[in-house]
C-alpha cells in the first residue's frame, strides 16, 4: 500500500498546471456576510398560516418563484436570541446543541399551516408548545431538486399574548444576506485546456469566511462557464452569477474528497474540458447548510500544456 503522505505529495500546489488537481485554501475566494432577518409577532397557541405566494426573490436578491419552494422548515432554538442566530446563520455556524426542535412541511401550494409541520409524523401540541418563552422560532423556505437543496428565505416568528396575527406573509424583505466578496487575493486553479481533469479537496481547511470547512457537508460540485464575463466582473456581478452563466455542469458528492470532472453533466451533455474563452468557476456546495454561499469557489485558469 502506498502511504497517504506520498499520494498527497503528488498533488500540485496552488498555481501549478495540473491534471490531478488539489484544491487548496489559497484557491478559495474570501467574503464577509451579514444576515438581516425580520421578526414578526404572532398569536400564541394559534395555528399560524405561513404564506409565501407573493415571494419573488431569495435572500441574496436572486429571482425566485413561489412554486419553487418545495419545503419549509421550523426550527426552535432554546437560548439563542434572534441577533445571535442571525450572526450564526451568516457564518453558517449554527450550534446544533441549541436546536430544541426541527419540524418540516411539504406544501401542497404556497403555504403551510403550523399544524402541518412534523418530524416523522410527530406534530407539536400548539396549545402547549407554541407559547411565549418556548424559544426562538425560525422559519426557512427551501427549494430542492434531486441533486441540491437551498435555503431561500428566512423569518423569525415570535408567539406573544398580545398579538392577534394568525397569517404571516413571507415577502422579499423578510431576510437579506449582504455579502462583500474578494476574488483578487485567490490563486486561480490552473488546468490544461480541453482536457477534463480530476480534483481533490481533501486539503481544504477553511471556508471563504475563514471558518473551519466541513468537508463532510459538501454534497455538490459545479462548473460554470461565462462567455461574456471576466474576472474583473466577479465582484460587481456576484449576486447574479447563478443566472448569468452560459453553461453549467454539476454532480452530486456523497462522502468523497475527489471527483473526475468528466463525470459532470449538464443540459447539453457531459463536461468535455475547459477552453481559454470567457470565465470559468468551480464551486463546492452544501445543500444542507443554512447559508446559500458555496463552501469553496475559485476561478479556473485554462492553459496550454
Amino acid at each position: 500500500m502506498i502511504p497517504l503522505m506520498l499520494i498527497a505529495c503528488k498533488l500540485p500546489p496552488p498555481g501549478v498546471l495540473c491534471e490531478q488537481c488539489a484544491l487548496w485554501d489559497e484557491n478559495n475566494f474570501q467574503y464577509d456576510a451579514t444576515a438581516t432577518i425580520e421578526t414578526i409577532d404572532v398569536a400564541e397557541r394559534q395555528d399560524i398560516r405561513i404564506d409565501w405566494s407573493s415571494l419573488s426573490q431569495d435572500m441574496l436578491g436572486q429571482p425566485l418563484s413561489p412554486e419553487h419552494i418545495t419545503a419549509a422548515a421550523m426550527v426552535v432554538f432554546g437560548d439563542l436570541s434572534t441577533e445571535e442566530l442571525s450572526d450564526a446563520i451568516a457564518r453558517d455556524a449554527i450550534p446544533q446543541s441549541e436546536v430544541d426542535a426541527y419540524l418540516s412541511c411539504t406544501p401542497q401550494d404556497t403555504h403551510c399551516m403550523l399544524s402541518d409541520f412534523n418530524l416523522n409524523g410527530y406534530t407539536m401540541d400548539i396549545e402547549e408548545d407554541f407559547t411565549v418563552g418556548q424559544g426562538t422560532w425560525l422559519v426557512s423556505l427551501i427549494s430542492e431538486d434531486e441533486d441540491n437543496a437551498a435555503y431561500r428565505q428566512l423569518l423569525f416568528i415570535s408567539p406573544t399574548s398580545e398579538s392577534t396575527t394568525t397569517t404571516v406573509d413571507i415577502t422579499n424583505k423578510n431576510s437579506a444576506l449582504d455579502v462583500d466578496v474578494d476574488f483578487a487575493s485567490l490563486t486561480p486553479l490552473t488546468v490544461p485546456e480541453a482536457n477534463p481533469v480530476s480534483v481533490d479537496w481533501g486539503n481544504l481547511t477553511q471556508t471563504g469566511l475563514g471558518t473551519d470547512l466541513p468537508i463532510h457537508k459538501i454534497d455538490r460540485l459545479d462548473i460554470a462557464h461565462y462567455t461574456d464575463l471576466d474576472s474583473t466582473d466577479l465582484t460587481s456581478e456576484f449576486v447574479a452569477l447563478e443566472n448569468l452563466y452560459n453553461a453549467q455542469w454539476s454532480m452530486p458528492i456523497d462522502g468523497t474528497i475527489d471527483a473526475d470532472l468528466s463525470e459532470l453533466s449538464g443540459p447539453d451533455g457531459s463536461f468535455s474540458g475547459f477552453s481559454d474563452e470567457g470565465l470559468w468557476l468551480l464551486a463546492l456546495r452544501c445543500g444542507t447548510c443554512t447559508s446559500p454561499m458555496p463552501l469553496f469557489l475559485t476561478v479556473v485558469s485554462p492553459a496550454e500544456e
